[in-house]
């Protein structure tokens, strides 16, 4: 599949996913305004890792808008010189490319068990009386390096099954699946992250359907992942899968929980996160 197709294809499943999900209605914050969160609802101004409190219904960035507008840099030429290519560099870091925000601003992008299931986890212990989200990467290997895949999307399809037949002329039924996977490609070696805040039950009865993670960023180099993998079928395991990962290499300062309907912050977690034994993941 075209990347154009693709993109098109996940931001139209997305924004029906979005819109499907429940909300309501809430006072905003001023830190964001009608206007700069654009007509799709998603922000077009950098995140203020400070901010207290965000806007009603905020849905942070979208992923795909920053995909598709985050243009890199090209790599030094060969008859650049070192100062031309540095003053190229800071010119486009500080340029804007999507609304206000430029290639240094902080980003916040959506965990929702709703879109990326796996990469999040909600739960209230009623003794404790806490709600706790569990935050969970994933080890992928991209072209540029070893990656803790942060998912925000996540959709599969089954493409039908057909006969194969093994070297040793063994007849099997393969069944086919494709897998788009959107996200976040992390380099440092960051252990699972627990967050929690306290609640009363009754609270969480009403607040668990609405709340959803934030994970606050910043774009590092190489910035974009546009990659694909594959596996092939056997008679141990006859699912042959064609998987897309499409996403942005980030550094992870933040994460934080929130009642997306009324903006309440409930929990931060920020860097330094705890990172693997070892750097082992």
């Amino acid at each position: 599949m075209k990347p154009s197709i693709l993109i098109a294809t996940l931001l139209a499943c997305a924004t029906l996913a979005h819109a499907s999900e429940p909300s309501k209605p809430g006072k905003a914050s001023n830190a964001l305004t009608k206007e700069n969160i654009g007509g799709t609802a998603y922000a077009t101004t950098p995140i203020d890792i400070t901010a207290e409190r965000l806007p009603a219904n905020f849905r942070g960035h979208s992923i795909f808008d920053v995909i598709k507008k985050l243009k890199p840099p090209t790599k030094k030429e060969e008859f650049e010189k070192t100062d031309e290519y540095e003053v190229r560099l800071n010119r486009w870091t500080s340029s804007p490319f999507l609304g206000t925000i430029t290639p240094s601003d902080l980003l916040a992008f959506e965990i929702s068990e709703f879109m990326a299931p796996d990469a999040i986890k909600i739960k209230y212990d009623a003794d404790a009386e806490t709600m706790t989200a569990q935050i969970a990467f994933e080890n992928r290997y991209f072209r540029e390096g070893h990656a803790r895949w942060l998912e925000t999307y996540y959709r599969a399809k089954d493409l039908g099954s057909q006969m194969g037949v093994t070297r040793m002329g063994v007849k099997f039924r393969i069944t086919s699946h494709s897998g788009a996977s959107v996200g976040i490609g992390i380099k440092e070696q960051i252990d699972p992250i627990s967050i929690s805040a306290p609640m009363t039950r009754d609270k969480a009865l009403r607040t668990k359907p609405l709340l959803v993670a934030f994970a606050i960023v910043s774009v590092v180099e190489p910035y974009k992942i546009d990659e694909s993998t594959s596996s092939t079928a056997s008679l141990d395991d006859p699912n042959e899968w064609l998987n897309q990962y499409w996403g942005l290499w980030a550094s992870l300062r933040a994460i934080w929980l929130v009642n997306r309907s009324t903006g309440e912050i409930l929990a931060k977690a920020e860097a330094p996160f705890a990172t693997c034994n070892f750097g082992v993941c």
